[in-house]
């Protein structure tokens, strides 16, 4: 294939991330009594209504986790005169594998989301499930082709303990077909992160 031919082909493509599907769990009201009534006493008085007065736990956790995207998935430029795959992994390292050429230029990073639970503190509690549905479908901006992201990766993974000040970060591999489209390429991925 000459130069002229391979140059036709690069490409633009990434990721924007869209709608993050967080758990339909309503939030919980708890009240805790401040005092007991003793034999002939006066009954039972009412203390502070959590949050914040009352300790995390996974219920409380999952109602109110929000993500938030902040940067999209970005795979970069790339010329395919045959098949193969682009991966960017947690950190925005990039490698490729079969016939795709890693051209220098355009923006290469991982998805990133801030991850909150605010009122409630979960500063530590174990993240039970981090994952992305695989594979997401990257569609062409004119044309319709498709291009799939599969073997997603995730920082931190299941079993991390949540630190608020640390964002989630998703990376992903890219598969480009024998003479794929040249243009934008643009999909939604689904995460689910869950403390039980």
């Amino acid at each position: 294939m000459t130069p002229c031919s391979i140059k036709r082909l690069v490409q633009r493509v990434f990721l924007i991330l869209g709608y993050v599907l967080l758990l339909s769990i309503p939030p919980q009201l708890f009240v805790i009594p401040d005092s007991i009534a003793a034999p002939g006493g006066q009954g039972m008085g009412m203390g502070p209504v959590c949050p914040p007065a009352c300790p995390p736990n996974p219920a409380n956790c999952d109602a109110n986790l929000v993500l938030t995207p902040t940067q999209p998935l970005r795979f970069g430029l790339v010329a395919a005169p045959a098949a193969g795959t682009v991966t960017v992994d947690t950190t925005g390292a990039r490698s490729s594998t079969g016939g795709v050429i890693l051209i220098v230029g355009g923006t290469v990073n991982p998805a990133t989301f801030s991850m909150t639970t605010t009122p409630y503190n979960c500063t530590g509690q174990p993240l039970v499930i981090v994952t992305v549905a695989s594979p997401a479908v990257l569609t062409h901006a004119g044309s319709g082709a498709t291009m799939n992201v599969d073997n997603f990766t995730t920082n931190p993974i299941a079993g991390d303990a949540f630190d608020p000040t640390i964002p989630l970060t998703v990376g992903g591999t890219l598969n480009v077909g024998n003479l794929q489209t040249q243009g934008t390429y643009s999909g939604n991925i689904l995460i689910t992160v869950t403390f039980q």
